[in-house]
């Protein structure tokens, strides 16, 4: 019956006659997820037209309380464990199925962290890349942007992670992470090799090269800000980032009192944010002492500075 209704909808593109003959179905509830596989089965070797329609049909379902969200998760699931079967006749069948799942996203049938749970640790890869690089085509980037708010950070495999999304038109999601990628890269590029020199000219740079580290803060300065403003404790996050860094390449003298001044001055950091690390007592990353001890004279002005503007502005 399904079947039968599906067909003559995709052909005769009539929503009204497919929700009368799912509604005189009666179908028990266990049995929607499988009347939705058919659904999206059906449309899989038609035109991509017909699969939009497909995904309206199923939409309007839920829309008019015949189906739910978990339904729908249920039925995509099960088209998936068929896609070793399906792909001998339909090669591309991940790429429509993830055209269903990106568009029940936009419709709002499921949400992304939904979307992704059945799917992590890479099950049905690389589906869930699919479904977003889908969703960014149908929809927009920032409009994806906003919706995919990643909860944990990549720590591990950073290069490969950027080469995959990359790869998926898809490195936009995680902007920071490349402007790691490539803010290293611009900076090794601007020094010498070998790690004796590297230090060297980092404690003691010549002004081309004060010049270029100036230039490289100032192209990302206004992702940064996006990211940072108006946000104190992410601007915490990004001194103690600086901190740990730092730490590991044995502090180079001046060079993290010269990236503080430059947050500073950029409008990047506000100042109460670099009071609030000053007087952070957490002991939870390396190096606090050591970066205290280069910035410490410089926070003191800074506090002062404030100090005084807040008594102008009182008075």
């Amino acid at each position: 019956m399904t079947e039968s209704m599906a067909t003559e909808y995709l052909n005769s593109k009539n929503m009204t006659d497919a929700v009368s003959a799912v509604r005189e179905m009666k179908a028990p509830k266990h049995f929607l997820p499988e009347m939705l596989s058919k659904i999206i089965l059906c449309s899989l070797e038609r035109t991509d037209e017909d699969r939009e329609q497909a995904s309206t049909l199923i939409h309007t379902l839920r829309t008019e309380s015949f189906i739910t969200g978990e339904n729908f998760m249920q039925a995509l699931l099960n088209g998936l464990d068929q896609c070793p079967k399906i792909e001998v006749d339909i090669p591309l069948v991940k790429s429509y199925l993830a055209q269903f799942a990106a568009r029940a996203v936009i419709a709002e049938l499921v949400s992304v962290a939904e979307l992704a749970h059945p799917l992590e640790n890479g099950n049905h890869f690389p589906l869930f890349l699919l479904c977003l690089q889908q969703a960014s085509k149908l929809k927009d980037r920032e409009w994806l942007t906003d919706l995919f708010q990643p909860e944990q950070e990549i720590d591990q495999n950073k290069d490969r992670m950027l080469e995959i999304l990359d790869g998926k038109g898809l490195s936009f999601l995680f902007p920071l992470l490349k402007l790691e990628k490539e803010l290293l890269k611009q900076i090794m590029q601007t020094l010498p090799l070998g790690p004796s020199i590297r230090d060297e000219q980092l404690s003691s740079p010549s002004k081309e090269h004060l010049d270029q580290e100036r230039q490289l803060l100032l192209a990302f300065k206004p992702v940064m800000q996006k990211f940072l403003n108006d946000h104190t404790e992410l601007q915490v996050s990004a001194l103690y980032a600086l901190q740990v860094h730092f730490n590991a390449n044995a502090f180079p003298k001046g060079v993290l009192l010269r990236y503080f001044v430059n947050f500073y001055d950029m409008e990047i950091i506000e100042e109460e944010s670099f009071l609030a690390w000053k007087e952070d007592v957490s002991q939870e990353f390396p190096g606090k002492g050591k970066a205290l001890f280069q910035v410490n004279q410089w926070l003191t002005w800074l506090e002062t500075a404030e100090d005084e503007e807040s008594e102008e502005e009182a008075d």
